[in-house]
């Protein structure tokens, strides 16, 4: 994971913010923040990621 695009940080900040929102993360705590960092990991190597209850893609 050396150089992410642009668009790709975007939309993983995105993705961030509904999973701290929505799995209620404590970003003080280091297991919410090493669950956190394990699905950027993912997310940048395109593997599967969790969703937050009951998100629905766009169609």
């Amino acid at each position: 994971m050396s150089t992410i695009s642009q668009q790709a940080w975007d939309e993983w900040k995105s993705k961030q913010t509904m999973l701290i929102n929505e799995k209620h993360l404590d970003l003080s705590s280091i297991d919410d923040r090493s669950y956190l960092e394990e699905q950027m990991e993912k997310f940048f190597n395109n593997d599967q990621t969790d969703e937050p209850t009951g998100f629905k893609p766009l169609a």
